[in-house]
């Protein structure tokens, strides 16, 4: 059983993008390039009013320092293949066009909300992403592998479960798994513009009307949340993931990357209805509530996930902490870098 309801509604959130027909040419081209590296990155900022929640931990001219130190062909890397992309599907033509149909940017917009008491409730988002920033997000995660490792801690063949003797354990046996690449702290770095689109649709989501406050689990301004990990999740045929939780975020996001495989459709615990968005698609739904991924019976899916906390953006380099690991990095941060100076923020409204 497939839900949707095609509910079609322009997308403007209270925090967020922000659109309006006088800022139309620096919207689309905030959009157009999610680097924000032709665009005037601070009026790309406040119109979108996105900031990242990282001010213990970097700022951005030591990151970039960092990398070049040790990851210098990572940049690189990434800016060619979306100047080559740019050139493949013509974009370039939409630096100087806006309204031909190959430049046109299709609104984000609200398709359905489900909600069941004992299940908990998601909303369904068409058009989330540009075609450059799902093309950028597969990009930066490629280039991740390729020049920064295949391996910890910035990449996983993840698979799901406690124990690794018991039979259920197993990326292709009942819990499941995904091959993940983290690309948090990068995100927010390269590719600024993801990060706020991400931000502006969560934030459309919890502030819905029919959004409803679900007992023991905070409702919390996207804004004040912090990036807690950003994944790109790569499915195989025969692939799934069994029912879990992501424990210790307030809110979870999914952009579909492609919509061409059978099967694999999101659920939630103890409910018939399931789920599956088009390409550039997205699923927003609280953390806290047990969801699953069926069977890929064909094809490969390809998602992009982020999950918000109550804390300040997970640096590079730290996949998915608990409150706990992170404080501890934190603190050795703090105690190795004599210039850095902890900031904190009440995250709770």
């Amino acid at each position: 059983m497939i839900w949707f309801s095609f509910v079609v509604v322009m997308l403007f959130a209270s925090q967020g993008w922000c659109y309006d027909p006088k800022n139309e040419p620096l919207y689309y081209k905030c959009r157009r390039d999610p680097t924000w590296r032709t665009v005037d990155y601070k009026e790309c900022q406040e119109l979108t009013g996105w900031y990242p929640q990282d001010k213990y931990w970097r700022d951005e001219d030591n990151t970039r320092a960092w990398l070049v130190d040790k990851y210098e062909d990572l940049p690189e890397c990434l800016y060619k293949a979306l100047d080559d992309a740019k050139m493949k599907y013509d974009w370039a033509r939409c630096d100087e066009s806006q309204k031909t149909e190959l430049c046109e940017i299709k609104e984000t917009k609200f398709m359905g909300h489900y909600y069941a008491k004992d299940q908990g409730q998601i909303s369904t988002f068409a058009n989330a992403f540009t075609e450059q920033e799902a093309y950028a997000v597969e990009a930066l995660a490629q280039c991740i592998q390729e020049i920064m490792s295949r391996e910890a801690p910035f990449y996983d063949d993840r698979a799901f479960g406690e124990d690794e003797t018991e039979e259920a354990y197993g990326m292709y046996n009942e819990k499941g798994g995904n091959y993940c690449t983290y690309l948090q702290g990068l995100l927010q770095l390269y590719l600024p513009g993801v990060a706020a689109t991400i931000y502006n649709v969560i934030t459309h989501a919890v502030t819905n009307e029919n959004w409803a406050s679900e007992e023991g689990l905070k409702m919390i301004r996207p804004d004040k949340l912090g990036i807690r990990t950003a994944e790109f999740l790569d499915y195989k045929t025969t692939g799934k993931l069994g029912l879990h939780v992501d424990g210790g975020s307030v809110y979870s996001i999914s952009v579909a990357l492609n919509d061409e495989y059978e099967g694999g459709y999101f659920r939630l615990k103890g409910g018939d209805a399931l789920f599956k968005v088009p390409t550039r698609g997205a699923i927003v739904f609280m953390s806290e509530r047990e969801h699953a991924i069926s069977d890929i019976l064909g094809g490969e899916r390809k998602v992009f996930v982020i999950e918000l906390w109550e804390g300040e953006d997970v640096p590079v380099g730290l996949p998915r902490p608990t409150k706990e690991d992170f404080q501890v990095h934190k603190q050795q941060y703090l105690e190795s870098d004599s210039s850095a100076v902890a900031e904190t923020e009440d995250v709770s409204i």
